[in-house]
């Protein structure tokens, strides 16, 4: 059992965020959190709230990041 009285942050579902896994047998859904303080104030070291502060530093400066995945593998013969 947790105690309560030892809460630090609270997390807040984003349910636009929510994807079913298609891999389980039981009925499963993934959800990503924002973290809040126990004062209702965002944490600024979650990665949600870090990406929040760059993407408004890059809007003024009128830069649009790019992002593209990279996949990278090897392939190995055996000897």
């Amino acid at each position: 059992m947790i105690d309560l009285t030892e809460k630090d942050m609270t997390l807040e579902p984003d349910q636009n965020t929510i994807r079913f896994v298609p891999w389980t047998k039981e009925p499963t859904a993934q959800v990503i959190h924002d973290c809040y303080t126990v004062e209702g104030n965002p944490v600024d070291i979650s990665p949600r709230a870090v990406l929040r502060r760059v993407l408004s530093l890059y809007e003024k400066e009128g830069w649009h990041p790019v992002v593209a995945p990279e996949l990278e593998f090897s392939l190995f013969r055996k000897t």
